[in-house]
């Protein structure tokens, strides 16, 4: 529990506090940080572009890890608050819970982090490759799955 406390106040405090987002040695901290958590972390993944350096991004999470209050991407040189608002999948799969969320990402490789007040979770996000060509050909295909389709 300590580790993830220091991760939360490196991420929220620290970071805005110093200004030291783009400091490479705090870089390398904060992903020490990280992989001591999640030394192999899950992977998330590019569901399609949404606009020019938008994406749409796919990940699951554990349901108790309650309301996400914060999403961070973590690259080689960079920290970066991402996403303000996501989606959470009403049916857990597995015991996880689909999460989406739009976001302008520095390139992959990098991590993802979602903050909450119950803890963490840490994504991987390997490459930008899109699963899908478009949003409408991802809808389409995620409507069905979801009953949403008319």
């Amino acid at each position: 529990m300590p580790c993830i406390k220091l991760v939360n106040n490196l991420l929220t405090v620290w970071r805005s506090a110093f200004r030291i987002a783009g400091d490479h040695f705090f870089n390398m901290v904060v992903e020490d940080a990280l992989h001591t958590l999640a030394p192999e972390p899950q992977t998330a993944s590019v569901v399609c572009q949404i606009a020019q350096g938008r994406h749409l991004i796919e990940t699951a999470i554990n349901p108790d890890l309650g309301e996400i209050t914060a999403v961070y991407a973590i690259g080689a040189t960079s920290i970066k608050r991402m996403a303000d608002r996501l989606v959470l999948g009403r049916n857990a799969k597995n015991g996880l819970q689909s999460c989406h969320f739009i976001a302008d990402a520095p390139s992959p490789p990098f991590l993802i982090v979602l903050l909450s007040k119950n803890g963490l979770a840490i994504r991987q996000l390997p490459d930008a490759k899109p699963r899908h060509a478009s949003l409408s050909g991802w809808w389409s295909k995620t409507a069905r799955r979801w009953n949403c389709a008319k």
